[in-house]
């Protein structure tokens, strides 16, 4: 009897650790390379959004713009995305879009542009330079 409760155990410890080690090698449930080292990312913590690949903090993530990010348009220059407000424990507020554009190419600081209205982003749009021909091609209509 105390060598099946003994094995029980052991089987249940194995198993605990091996879920445990799958989801650290698995911290996102949603990765999406959009260009250069910026991907849109999902996460239990952080919900859906825009990360750069972060090497100096052993392969971690740095948050540039956080959740909820429902759609976002990139080229090699640029990268613009659209954001439903969301804070902890709180439920996400689809009646406000913040927009924002982050410049990829002199901007050590990864800093965006934002959050904007609509009107402010088209304006920014055009003293940038930032092309019209760059759409929201990627979008998540469960976000929207």
């Amino acid at each position: 009897m105390k060598i099946i409760t003994l094995l029980k155990t052991i089987i249940v410890y194995v198993l605990s650790m091996f879920l445990l080690t799958c989801c650290w090698w698995k911290p996102y449930r949603y990765a999406e390379h959009l260009t250069d080292m910026y991907y849109l990312i999902e996460s239990e913590d952080t919900g859906l959004s825009l990360c750069k690949d972060d090497d100096i903090d052993d392969g971690g993530w740095l948050i540039i713009i956080g959740q909820t990010v429902y759609a976002a348009g990139y080229n090699n220059d640029v990268i613009i995305v659209k954001q439903h407000p969301h804070e902890f424990s709180k439920l996400i507020d689809k009646t406000i879009t913040n927009y924002y554009i982050l410049p990829i190419k002199n901007n050590p600081k990864n800093e965006a542009i934002g959050p904007l209205t609509l009107k402010q982003f088209n304006d920014k749009r055009k003293e940038l330079n930032v092309p019209d021909s760059l759409q929201f091609t990627i979008e998540f209509e469960k976000l929207k």
